[in-house]
C-alpha cells in the first residue's frame, strides 16, 4: 500500500479505536476513496460507539452474515471468527451461529415450492397437493417439528405432502440448534 496521507492515517486510528481491529481487507478502500471509508467508518461504528450488544455479540453477527449463502465472504468470516474468540467466544457458541445461519437454504424452497404447486396444477397434475391429506407418517412429522420449533406454517405442508424424506431430514437438520 502506498504511503498514506494524514488523514488517512485519522481515519485508520479511528477505525480501529471504535472497531476494536484493523485489517488489510480495508487498506484498498482507504487508499482509493478516503471519502467513502470515512462514511463507512461512521456508519459502521454507531453500533459500536452506541449499541448494547456486547462485543462478542456484534462478532457473532458479522460471523453470521459473512457465512451465509448469499453472501460467502471467506475473509471477513475468518476475522470475525478471531474478533469473536479474542472477545473470549467458544467455539461452541461459534459452531451455534453456523447451525443457525446453515438453514437460510431453505427459502429455495419457501420460493420453489409454491411456484411448483402452481405448475403442477396447471398442468393438471396437483391437485392431490394442498388437500391437507397427510398419512399417519406426515402427521408425526408436523407434531414433531412444531414440538421441535415452535410453530407451523401452511408452507411446510405442501413441502410434506411433495417430499416427506425431504421434509424429515430438512426437520433433523434445522432443529439441532433449538434442540442443543
Amino acid at each position: 500500500m502506498p504511503e498514506l496521507s494524514e488523514r488517512q492515517r485519522q481515519l485508520k486510528r479511528e477505525f480501529t479505536e471504535n472497531r476494536g481491529y484493523w485489517s488489510p481487507i480495508w487498506d484498498k478502500v482507504l487508499e482509493l476513496s478516503p471519502e467513502f471509508f470515512a462514511a463507512y467508518l461512521k456508519f459502521s461504528s454507531v453500533p459500536w460507539k452506541t449499541g448494547t450488544l456486547d462485543p462478542k455479540v456484534r462478532e457473532f453477527i458479522y460471523i453470521a452474515i459473512d457465512c451465509s449463502t448469499t453472501h460467502l465472504y471467506e475473509p471477513g468470516l475468518r476475522l470475525h471468527i478471531d474478533n469473536a474468540l479474542r472477545y473470549g467466544a467458544t467455539e461452541q457458541e461459534i459452531m451455534e451461529v453456523f447451525q443457525l445461519v446453515s438453514v437460510l437454504g431453505i427459502h429455495t424452497c419457501t420460493t420453489g415450492v409454491p411456484i411448483l404447486c402452481e405448475e403442477l396444477e396447471a398442468a393438471g397434475r396437483g391437485e392431490e397437493i394442498g388437500t391437507g391429506a397427510l398419512s399417519e407418517h406426515q402427521q408425526a412429522l408436523k407434531r414433531t417439528f412444531m414440538d421441535n420449533r415452535g410453530y407451523w406454517s401452511g408452507f411446510w405442508d405442501r413441502l410434506l405432502e411433495l417430499s416427506p424424506e425431504f421434509f424429515e431430514a430438512y426437520m433433523e437438520f434445522s432443529s439441532v440448534p433449538w434442540r442443543t
